[in-house]
């Protein structure tokens, strides 16, 4: 079974760590990004990502079975909690 991951903030954490360790797991697939920022760096090679406008589609995206929270400190908890009531 694929896991589809959905990333919400694309900092430079998740560029240079996550999303390469994301892509070596073989049952992991990255699906969908959520930024305020902008998404103009991602890669050709990842060009089938779906790019939300906002966190919420992100996390209530059906397609979407796990949730990476890489923003600020002070985000983690409202956005854990909302993703746990889309049963992420």
């Amino acid at each position: 079974m694929t896991v589809n991951i959905g990333i919400i903030g694309f900092s430079r954490y998740a560029r240079e760590k996550f999303i390469p360790a994301i892509l070596r797991i073989p049952d992991f697939k990255l699906s969908g990004i959520a930024s305020q920022y902008s998404t103009n760096s991602i890669p050709e090679s990842l060009n089938d990502i779906q790019i939300f406008r906002t966190y919420e589609e992100l996390i209530s995206a059906r397609d979407i079975d796990l949730i990476y929270v890489g923003t600020a400190n002070s985000s983690h908890l409202n956005l854990t909690e909302l993703s746990l009531r889309f049963g992420k």
